[in-house]
């Protein structure tokens, strides 16, 4: 008797022909429908005001000084002075000739000269 348990414990193929075991099971994915968005409604908006009231007045920021831009061939005459400066002593005319050889007009030489003092 033991025998016949263990060969149907085991699943002893009795003439059947359908496997022991178990059709796996399939499943449907669940499909969830999209929400619909509503749109925000439109912000309620005053009606303008008709009647007659004082103008707006506006006071101006006080404007804070300011130092007039240079053009660039004259901050560069300015720096080429000051750069000629810290390095060996000119004389104004000396700083102007040198600023002028080195293609600044005179006009450009000698507000370079100006600027630092000379």
């Amino acid at each position: 008797m033991l025998i016949g348990v263990v060969a149907a414990a085991a699943g002893a193929n009795d003439g059947r022909t359908e496997s022991p075991t178990a059709a796996a099971p399939t499943y449907a994915p669940t499909v969830i429908p999209p929400t619909p968005i509503a749109a925000p409604s439109p912000a309620a908006v005053p009606a303008p005001n008709n009647t007659a009231s004082a103008p707006e007045s506006f006071t101006a920021a006080p404007s804070e000084p300011t130092t007039p831009t240079l053009s660039v061939s004259r901050q560069n005459a300015v720096e080429s002075a000051e750069s000629y400066l810290s390095f060996s002593a000119f004389s104004r005319q000396g700083l102007i000739d040198q600023l002028k050889y080195e293609g600044f007009t005179a006009a450009q030489a000698k507000h370079g000269a100006d600027s630092v003092g000379l």
